[in-house]
């Protein structure tokens, strides 16, 4: 017998809202992925999301990268910055 997860999760990427997917009616209105202060999220209607904090705060479907780099949130930051020339500044931060 097979099953199927009824409560999968879908996370968009960028690619997602690429041109060859959307509409040209639509294209000016599409998700970003904007990085504020070391945190990545997707702007939306210009509103930042996920909510981190706050009524209705989560982390679901938050961006794993920007600008070709790992998002804090992700731990792949803090591992490349243990294993680089700052290791003991890395590990203060992540634990301050």
């Amino acid at each position: 017998m097979r099953y199927v997860d009824a409560d999968g999760h879908v996370e968009e990427s960028p690619a997602t809202f690429d041109d060859k997917y959307l509409d040209p009616a639509f294209r000016a209105q599409r998700p970003r992925v904007v990085g504020v202060d070391g945190m990545v999220y997707w702007d939306i209607d210009e509103q930042l999301f996920p909510r981190r904090v706050g009524r209705g705060c989560n982390n679901l479907g938050t961006p794993t990268s920007y600008d070709g780099k790992p998002a804090i949130h992700t731990g792949q930051t803090r591992k490349h910055r243990l294993h680089g020339a700052d290791r003991s500044q890395g590990a203060a931060a992540d634990h301050g």
